[in-house]
């Protein structure tokens, strides 16, 4: 930050008055590093490995954590809990926080919570880093290699490249093949949680980042 290239850091401590008009759509996957692509045994772990595991770090909280992540996506697995914890500290925290900074300003913010876990490679990679862009951008069989390419992925790219689209045009992803995507505030947490289905949910994790994302006794 030198004061005349880059004036401010872009969202510390507050959103760029720069784009303050300007809607912001934004959001993480479930799992992003944190996962078992190049892990053939992955989906072995256990419920008292994956305790194990997280003890030394979260110490006397950590049922706490585990049961709060098993509570966000009571479905997930030992494996994708592993990675949805991680994730919090990583990625979805920071990304919940600028989407407060932004909701600060007066264009609205759309935040998002990509959850679908792809079918390749036995479901090992999970919902990771970047999975969610060909589906955004309507290029599923282009990588098919990470999507499977299968019917249900074209369903559900129709649906979130016609948000993005709609996103694009107008500033609101909504549109008639998705439920109604509010906009994002702090004191209530509306994210679009997407999966095989889309269901906006408030606040899906705020416990689980609560207890992860706490200062270390």
């Amino acid at each position: 930050m030198d004061g005349r290239v880059l004036p401010q850091h872009p969202f510390d401590p507050a959103a760029p008055e720069i784009s303050a008009a300007i809607p912001l759509l934004i959001g993480c996957t479930f799992h992003e590093f944190d996962h078992g692509i190049n892990k053939p045994q992955a989906h072995l772990l256990t419920a008292e490995q994956l305790k194990a595991n997280l003890t030394d770090r979260f110490g006397a909280r950590i049922d706490a954590v585990i049961d709060a992540a098993q509570r966000a996506v009571p479905a997930a697995k030992p494996l994708e809990l592993a990675g949805l914890i991680a994730t919090t500290a990583r990625t979805r925290g920071s990304t919940v926080t600028l989407a407060e900074r932004k909701a600060a300003q007066q264009a609205p913010v759309y935040l998002y919570w990509f959850g679908w876990k792809t079918k390749v490679l036995d479901g090992r990679p999970l919902a990771f880093h970047c999975q969610d862009m060909p589906f955004w951008f309507d290029h599923v069989d282009r990588c098919a290699q990470q999507t499977g390419g299968t019917p249900e992925v074209h369903a559900l790219a129709e649906k979130l490249s016609n948000a993005l689209t709609a996103f694009a045009r107008a500033g609101d992803p909504s549109h008639g093949g998705i439920p109604r995507w509010p906009a994002f505030t702090a004191a209530t947490g509306e994210t679009m949680v997407i999966d095989d289905v889309l269901e906006v949910k408030n606040n899906p994790d705020g416990d689980l980042r609560r207890l992860v994302l706490a200062p270390q006794a």
